[in-house]
């Protein structure tokens, strides 16, 4: 999105959880069938962390200290950007996520099954493993470079001195 990258504040007074945003949460959500669910749910937006920057907003649901400890314990980010248009800048959610929860840290995005679809916004979301857990799928080392050949048959914008 942006040619120069300005790194992702925490807020340190989150916007407030209305009656207005917790309907749309749980209209959003049918699955929240009872009002414990309900009320773990608004627990967990009213205590994330929010985090800005001059083109995004990314609210953080990390895992509960009381979690049973055999559960994966997977930090939740849902990213938008300010003026609500889509993403598609893998380089700004890569960003986004080292920002707010650290470059060792690895995240992924689902695209799930259709049953299990949530298509409502122009957000997007990641889940990010604790600190140093792996997924067991993707490369196993860096590459990064922006030098292509004819013979490749890539494309590859130029990388910016914050994306060595």
């Amino acid at each position: 999105m942006s040619a120069r990258w300005r790194p992702m504040k925490r807020l340190a007074a989150p916007p407030p959880v209305n009656e207005r945003s917790v309907r749309a949460i749980l209209d959003a959500h049918p699955d929240v069938a009872d009002q414990a669910a309900a009320d773990w749910m608004i627990r967990r937006v009213e205590t994330a962390e929010h985090w800005t920057n001059h083109a995004y907003h990314c609210m953080a649901i990390r895992p509960e200290e009381d979690e049973a400890p055999d559960e994966l314990r997977l930090t939740w980010l849902s990213i938008k950007r300010h003026d609500r248009k889509p993403i598609r800048d893998w380089r700004d959610l890569q960003r986004i996520k080292n920002d707010v929860v650290g470059e060792d840290c690895e995240a992924v995005e689902l695209f799930p099954a259709s049953s299990r679809l949530v298509d409502s916004a122009n957000q997007y979301h990641l889940w990010a493993l604790p600190l140093g857990e792996r997924w067991p799928l993707g490369f196993q080392t860096r590459f990064v470079t922006d030098t292509v050949t004819p013979e490749m048959n890539i494309g590859q914008r130029p990388l910016g001195d914050d994306d060595r």
